[in-house]
């Protein structure tokens, strides 16, 4: 793994949050793409990464992410949350929490939510892997319920 990547996981880590890629970046990197947006999801709630990365708060969002910049790569760190409600396809309430696998449940395919550590351990509650090998698109959850 990059280090500028193992770098932005080291700072979450040593303050004592837990953090893991997550999404598109480990899809890509199953399936040998390589790729520069990476996203990040941690039990660190926004004014945590605030500090971490000694950034305005400006640089945070509603949904509680927050943009960095390292090099060529681009992260996206959000607090893991559960999204209560919408409004069109956007949250408008959320709810931060304290657990990736309820984290994983608000995302939108299976193949993004495969997660991985910064030692590139893989952990895929939703059997993601199997649905990229088989070239499946499955969302998660019911792809029915009406939000």
């Amino acid at each position: 793994m990059k280090q500028d990547i193992v770098n932005v996981l080291n700072e979450i880590e040593k303050n004592d949050f837990e953090a893991y890629i997550i999404g598109g970046y480990v899809r890509d990197k199953l399936l040998g793409i390589e790729s520069y947006d990476i996203d990040i999801a941690t039990s660190a709630l926004p004014k945590d990464l605030i500090k971490i990365f000694n950034i305005s708060s400006k640089r945070t969002t509603m949904y509680g992410t927050m943009k960095l910049l390292s090099n060529k790569y681009r992260f996206d760190i959000a607090t893991y949350r559960k999204e209560l409600s919408y409004d069109g396809r956007r949250p408008d309430n959320i709810e931060y929490i304290k657990s990736l696998k309820e984290d994983i449940l608000r995302r939108d395919f299976t193949i993004n939510t495969i997660a991985m550590n910064k030692n590139g351990d893989i952990l895929d509650y939703q059997n993601g892997i199997k649905d990229l090998q088989n070239k499946i698109i499955k969302s998660v959850g019911d792809a029915n319920l009406k939000l």
